[in-house]
């Protein structure tokens, strides 16, 4: 699943690209399935350990879906020979029990997955996939005993087979102990874009988070359009991203897919802002 995990806004963050495959096809992503790119064992730890050279010090296994590496044991351990502070994983979630404490044995700090929803029926409409249901809600319910373990990230990206009910499985996660959410508006992947109305879904993930004191950060949306959750948007400022052929930062990556207005300079929050999607058709004037 190809929406990055992050460090934490005071952590240099570097997200590594193992891999464009993926074993789901997910509407909002951009993962290549079955197209697997095998990396040099030496040349991926020689990435690693310039990385620490250059004082990153949380790195992200990421991009497709990183477990499908058969090699990713050995980066983990490499990555914790070096001593980084931070060895993550993004996935999907698509392995057994044994696979997850093998990662917690071999000294992972974290997980970040993607929610793919507790009802089979939003859960198939999300990854097109009937099959794979029973695996996902029983490793989500197993991972839960581990919260205290290992710091979880849910990514719960924002589409119209959830937007209506977000609340109520997010009470759910809730309920189950799970207490670090990262809400993203959908964007651009290169192949595909998801039409939204940008102010129906910043308008409803108000109405249920203004209130509430939970973990949460919120990306991909202009700061304006949550007025009084500023605060929540992400700071994306040290998060940066490498896949074998380019390092580059998830700021210049922004900049790439997402413009301001003029009346943005304006703007308190323009040294931070996600800006607007370029292209989108149901783009909005910014409010202020």
């Amino acid at each position: 699943m190809n929406v990055m995990a992050f460090g934490k806004n005071n952590i240099k963050n570097v997200d590594l690209i193992l891999s464009n495959n993926c074993n789901l096809s997910c509407l909002f992503c951009n993962a290549e399935k079955w197209v697997l790119y095998k990396w040099d064992i030496k040349k991926v730890c020689g990435v690693i350990n310039n990385f620490l050279k250059k004082w990153f010090n949380s790195i992200t296994f990421s991009w497709g879906e990183p477990t499908l590496d058969e090699n990713l044991f050995l980066y983990i351990a490499f990555a914790k020979k070096l001593w980084f502070k931070e060895i993550k994983i993004q996935t999907n979630l698509m392995f057994s029990e044994e696979y997850f404490l093998k990662l917690l044995k071999y000294w992972i700090t974290g997980l970040w997955f993607t929610y793919l929803w507790l009802d089979k029926r939003t859960f198939i409409s999300i990854t097109w996939n009937v099959w794979k249901f029973t695996l996902y809600s029983e490793m989500l319910n197993f991972i839960s005993n581990y919260i205290n373990e290992i710091d979880i990230n849910i990514d719960i990206v924002l589409n119209d087979h959830i937007i209506d009910n977000i609340w109520d499985n997010t009470e759910k996660l809730l309920s189950l102990w799970f207490k670090n959410f990262n809400y993203k508006f959908p964007f651009f992947t290169w192949k595909k874009r998801l039409e939204y109305d940008l102010k129906e879904y910043s308008d409803k993930l108000k109405e249920y988070l203004i209130w509430k004191n939970f973990n949460f950060y919120i990306l991909y949306i202009p700061t304006c359009y949550l007025k009084g959750l500023e605060k929540y948007i992400y700071n994306y400022k040290k998060d940066f991203i490498y896949d074998f052929k380019y390092s580059f930062s998830l700021e210049q990556s922004i900049s790439k897919l997402y413009e301001k207005f003029d009346e943005c300079n304006k703007c308190e929050y323009k040294g931070s802002c996600f800006w607007f999607e370029k292209g989108n058709l149901n783009k909005f004037k910014p409010l202020i």
